[in-house]
């Protein structure tokens, strides 16, 4: 994969160097001769995922200008901390261009970097892009971006989020059934981002949910999930009769008896394709809950033996 990306990096660099031979009376011609044009980085600091790929890190022009900037940049790596380590290029990120132009019409350009994926859980990498040279005006108060590259082997909270298929024992019928569904949660800087996920899909419908309480300790390196007992399903659902319409909450049922506190856990495969939940013993069961707030003993569904496998 790296020799792939290394490849594409030397043929842009190649097109860029012709591209520049054959256009450099042209280059002469159009560059910006105003006194007043200034170029920096957009934001003095960016954190970067990185699975990202391809990340465009802004440069922005300001004052009067009547002609191309030519900006040149160099990388470097930031120092190891306690909290962070050092970005290499060429083994953490790639840039696709250390030259950028900023043409007439325009107040921004993109030095771009190609993040490198990697399996490690390690702390995240830290580089600096500095502005080293500019043609056609002056270098601002940002003339360096200081760029984080975020781990993702350790949110573990991101890769459990996707295409699932969920495979329970249904009480009621007695048999095997699964059904297509997706789990899903909050974005980072979200509240409930680290905290809380959803299946989506419960009981074979799109609007049947179960929440996902996620619980991981980077120190020692174990986590679980868990469907909390007493938590939102579903509403809505016309039942007729004495019950009509009704909001759906998920409860245990263990030895005959209905648990309200707690919940069901499960725990995930070490490459993330299953999540298991071992306690065969405690059914989950849709318990329909009336509109006037009357919790009743009425199942919607029941089930055991929930497994979760990556679709």
């Amino acid at each position: 994969m790296k020799i792939n990306k290394l490849a594409y990096v030397l043929c842009a660099t190649l097109a860029f160097g012709f591209a520049s031979c054959s256009n450099e009376k042209e280059w002469e011609e159009d560059a910006n001769t105003s006194s007043a044009t200034t170029v920096e980085f957009a934001d003095a600091q960016l954190s970067i995922k990185e699975n990202k790929g391809i990340a465009k890190i802004p440069v922005v022009c300001t004052g009067e200008q009547n002609g191309r900037v030519s900006i040149t940049v160099k990388c470097e790596p930031v120092a190891a901390s306690a909290d962070n380590e050092s970005a290499i290029e060429d083994t953490h990120y790639i840039v696709t261009s250390k030259t950028i132009n900023i043409g007439s019409e325009s107040q921004e350009a993109f030095v771009e970097i190609n993040t490198v994926d990697d399996t490690e859980i390690n702390v995240n990498r830290v580089f600096k892009i500095t502005i080293t040279e500019v043609n056609g005006a002056k270098i601002g108060t940002n003339a360096s971006c200081v760029v984080t590259l975020k781990d993702n082997d350790s949110a573990f909270y991101e890769k459990l989020q996707g295409k699932w298929t969920m495979t329970v024992y249904d009480y009621y019928d007695k048999v095997d059934v699964n059904w297509d569904v997706n789990i899903v949660g909050y974005d980072e800087g979200e509240e409930g981002y680290n905290e809380v996920l959803y299946i989506i899909g419960i009981n074979g419908v799109s609007y049947g949910e179960a929440e996902l309480d996620y619980h991981y300790d980077l120190d020692t390196k174990t986590g679980y999930v868990e469907i909390p007992f007493g938590s939102f399903c579903a509403e809505n659902l016309n039942f007729g009769g004495a019950y009509g319409i009704c909001s759906i909450y998920i409860y245990g049922v263990s030895g005959g008896y209905i648990v309200d506190e707690g919940g069901l856990q499960g725990t995930w495969s070490d490459d993330f394709n299953s999540i298991i939940f071992p306690d065969e013993d405690t059914r989950l069961h849709g318990l329909l809950r009336t509109a006037d707030g009357t919790q009743t003993q009425a199942s919607w569904f029941g089930f055991s033996k929930v497994r979760l496998t990556r679709k």
